[in-house]
């Protein structure tokens, strides 16, 4: 016996196929359920079923099937490969997550954004990008001369993380695996706010004290401009785009 599910089914017909977890396309015609009393008009596209393979001349055919309550599966097969997708669904997969958050990734390089955007998505313990959006913007710099201005393209993507997987008698991960990446992208992103707020509270202490200074004398006013531009450079720091933002209602 082996596993799949139903990837069409035409009722009035009383034939369809199976796409089996071995990768095999198999014909199922309504007189090879197991059960006589199968409600073939109930029938719908992504059933799971077990059944009998048998090679026929003409092909594969499926033979004494099953079909699995949803529930009583508790097994799935993963992916090998990321998958991204500016779909809400993913063709032939089923969302056993949907995370409340979102990732986001920039790089002028436009492979390095997108191999950034899959990395933060690994690593909070998702396997798919689901509703992705691609966009860019033009920014500018000092040239390598000092004279003029050099433009840039800056590419950014962004979509919501997602677990997704097979239904399979044989899979080899359970529940157990769709893990919590919710959770990940939370810490993350508590983690990014706090460094901010400690960096406006820094530049913002160099803001007063360089006003202070500017009242006592304007040799110690000219020496704190030496200050700004570190305090530039934290203000920066501390309001870099997250990797991880919630995705609002």
């Amino acid at each position: 016996m082996t596993s799949g599910a139903i990837k069409s089914w035409i009722p009035e017909k009383g034939y369809g196929f199976i796409s089996g977890e071995d990768g095999k396309s198999y014909f199922l015609h309504k007189n090879s359920f197991a059960s006589k009393n199968t409600n073939l008009s109930a029938i719908n596209d992504g059933a799971i079923v077990e059944f009998e393979p048998t090679a026929t001349p003409k092909g594969y055919r499926a033979e004494n099937v099953s079909i699995i309550p949803v529930k009583a599966c508790t097994r799935f097969n993963m992916p090998e490969d990321f998958i991204m997708t500016r779909h809400k669904r993913v063709g032939g997969w089923e969302i056993l997550k949907a995370s409340e958050w979102m990732v986001v990734a920039e790089s002028r390089d436009l492979d390095d954004a997108r191999a950034a955007l899959e990395l933060a998505a690994k690593t909070a313990g998702a396997n798919a990008i689901i509703n992705l959006h691609r966009a860019s913007r033009t920014e500018s710099e000092a040239s390598d001369s000092g004279k003029g201005e050099h433009k840039y393209t800056v590419h950014e993507f962004a979509g919501q993380m997602a677990l997704v997987g097979k239904r399979s008698m044989r899979g080899s991960n359970d529940l157990d695996f769709v893990r919590d990446i919710d959770t990940f992208a939370r810490e993350q992103y508590q983690r990014t706010q706090e460094k901010r707020d400690r960096t406006t509270k820094v530049v913002g202490s160099l803001a007063v004290l360089g006003a202070l200074m500017s009242l006592i004398g304007p040799e110690l006013k000219y020496g704190f401009i030496a200050w700004i531009p570190g305090g530039l450079y934290a203000l920066l720091i501390g309001w870099k785009p997250h990797y991880y933002l919630p995705i609002k209602d």
